[in-house]
């Protein structure tokens, strides 16, 4: 993680000097002062976003392999694991996990998505933000279900319509290593 740290600071810095450079050195040619500009801000976000990736993998990495609270954004269920309490609760044997299910606008699970699918002309092979009102917060899919299949199957005036929401989880049950899970999906049984 220091290793990281002191990279980011170090592209950083290098990124700063230049920024600094070429303030010092700006000269006014024609048309290519404001192509040049636009070259540099886009360098410049791309530098920062390849930071950002960079250290939200390594902290994920670094939050799986000391269980710190080392994550971009600890609030969000794929980077929480539940508490024993909750475990207990959902009547797991040994301990549990968040899983990323579809669901209902109201939280309820539903089919699994059907990938890939088309929508406006793109290809999807992940659930996407894209509407027809412009970017949604949340991702979504259209769902595999019998109305969607005939749809596809191009069966006349049918549209697929049936759609889910990705960003829902709920409680898997998991056993430790040299165990699996029994038939009940919550109780550990050894692996024959």
């Amino acid at each position: 993680m220091k290793k990281i740290i002191a990279t980011v600071k170090n592209i950083s810095a290098n990124l700063l000097i230049i920024e600094n450079e070429f303030n010092e050195t700006t000269m006014t040619v024609d048309e290519r002062y404001l192509d040049v500009t636009k070259l540099f801000t886009d360098i410049k976000v791309e530098i920062n976003q390849e930071i950002t990736e960079i250290a939200e993998e390594t902290c994920r990495a670094d939050f799986h392999a000391k269980a710190s609270p080392c994550c971009p954004d600890c609030q969000k269920a794929k980077y929480r694991v539940p508490p024993k309490s909750e475990c207990s609760s959902a009547g797991c044997d040994h301990s549990c996990v968040y899983q990323n299910i579809t669901c209902d606008a109201g939280g309820t699970r539903k089919e699994p998505c059907m990938f890939p699918f088309k929508y406006k002309g793109e290809s999807y092979s992940t659930c996407t933000t894209h509407s027809a009102f412009g970017e949604v917060k949340r991702p979504w899919c259209f769902l595999d279900t019998q109305k969607n299949r005939e749809a596809l199957d191009g069966s006349a005036g049918k549209e697929r319509r049936d759609v889910g929401f990705c960003d829902c989880t709920e409680i898997r049950c998991i056993c430790p290593k040299g165990k699996r899970l029994a038939d009940d999906r919550k109780s550990c049984v050894a692996v024959e």
